[in-house]
């Protein structure tokens, strides 16, 4: 089961990243590979998040991509939730197995 958990961590991860850099290319344009090697993820998304006007390429595409990294963001979530309230069912159905 937990190998499971951390292929998905892991699938997610890698989604994430490759959108993050998206998002940030439209943003930062040509300057995208020298400003990168200089910012972890969260410092980037924060700086566009901060100063989406500031964006060289196009806003509306900007958004379009942003709103895919939330997308990718509020899927993992919900499925870390669903996983967290199943473990905690499991749990207490074996407690109840235990006690009978």
């Amino acid at each position: 089961m937990n190998s499971v958990g951390n292929e998905k961590e892991v699938r997610y991860n890698l989604r994430y990243t490759d959108q993050l850099v998206k998002c940030a290319r439209i943003f930062f344009g040509e300057s995208y590979d020298e400003i990168a090697e200089k910012l972890d993820s969260g410092i980037l998304l924060g700086e566009i998040l901060t100063n989406i006007h500031a964006s060289v390429g196009p806003i509306d595409a900007l958004m379009l991509e942003l709103d895919k990294l939330a997308d990718l963001n509020y899927d993992f979530q919900y499925e870390a939730v669903k996983n967290k309230d199943f473990l905690r069912a499991k749990k207490i159905i074996e407690e109840g197995l235990l006690i009978r």
